[in-house]
């Protein structure tokens, strides 16, 4: 992955949104820009992981049907960015204006995560805005394990299964058996949801009646193992998937899922080694599924 900063920028002025462009390209950001409040922030509640920051205009249209320019741009627009919060959408924000009033007490609504900045002070307001997206937990670990990332980047997994990877991946140095145990579960429900998405995709790899079952990770890794198992016990054999690291990373996880726990003379361990064990192999697996859907 390219290391830049996505960031998208709701404005109605196309000169400014140009100039902003050229100076944050400079700063290895991509700015995308949006001339509707409304259209802006559908496209980070449509695909939260694409983006890392937002920068809104003090006044500007928000809507196609209210195309005027509307002083009310700034409420709108963090009253919505709340909404957003509350589904666990959280971006750093920035204000760029000097035109409206009371807006440092409008700010105060999202929180610490926002700032205003007056538009002559675009350099000092990026190099602000990079260093609130470092802060972000969600950007690191896009940035730290891009090609698995890529398939929240690429829509092809929900915000909820983001934030659950997030999740994990924030708590991957814990020792809380209790912890480690509920990140282990949860993979193995991302993992069904990866296989759904490549089942769909490219019904050749997983048959589409396999991942319509529930519960359906060991048959959909018996498959790949190249063995299909009947009612009456009996089970056919063929060839195996041929990326045999693929279900390797599966049945870790199906198996840590299942128990929970190493085995260790003969009584059960939870770890943290268990915690990072299946943590990789849901990434080679997030990865994988990425390439195998996109091309």
């Amino acid at each position: 992955m390219d290391n830049n900063f996505k960031v998208i920028l709701i404005d109605d002025d196309s000169a400014y949104a140009e100039s902003l462009e050229l100076l944050a390209a400079e700063m290895d950001i991509t700015i995308i820009p949006f001339v509707y409040l409304s259209e802006g922030l559908a496209a980070l509640e449509e695909n939260p992981a694409r983006y890392d920051g937002v920068i809104l205009d003090g006044r500007g249209m928000i809507s196609p049907s209210e195309a005027a320019v509307d002083d009310d741009h700034v409420t709108v627009g963090l009253n919505k960015m709340n909404e957003l919060a509350a589904k666990g959408i959280v971006k750093p924000l920035i204000v760029n204006t000097g035109y409206v009033e009371n807006i440092e007490s409008k700010m105060k609504r999202y929180g610490k995560n926002a700032r205003v900045f007056e538009k002559d002070d675009d350099a000092e307001m990026l190099e602000y805005l990079i260093k609130q997206m470092k802060k972000s937990s969600e950007y690191c670990h896009k940035v730290a394990h891009p090609d698995a990332f890529k398939v929240f980047e690429n829509n092809i997994l929900s915000n909820e299964e983001h934030k659950k990877v997030c999740r994990i991946l924030d708590s991957l140095d814990t020792v809380d058996s209790t912890v480690i145990d509920s990140c282990i579960k949860e993979m193995r429900v991302i993992s069904e949801a990866v296989l759904k998405n490549v089942s769909d995709a490219r019904g050749d790899i997983i048959p589409e009646d396999i991942t319509e079952k529930p519960n359906f990770l060991n048959d959909a890794i018996n498959w790949l193992d190249g063995r299909e198992y009947f009612s009456d016990g009996s089970h056919e054999r063929f060839d195996k998937y041929e990326e045999l690291h693929i279900t390797a990373c599966l049945k870790s996880i199906q198996q840590f899922g299942n128990i929970g726990s190493h085995y260790y003379k003969n009584a059960a361990h939870i770890t943290n080694y268990t915690l990072k064990a299946t943590t990789y192999a849901l990434l080679e697996v997030l990865a994988w599924s990425n390439r195998i859907i996109m091309g």
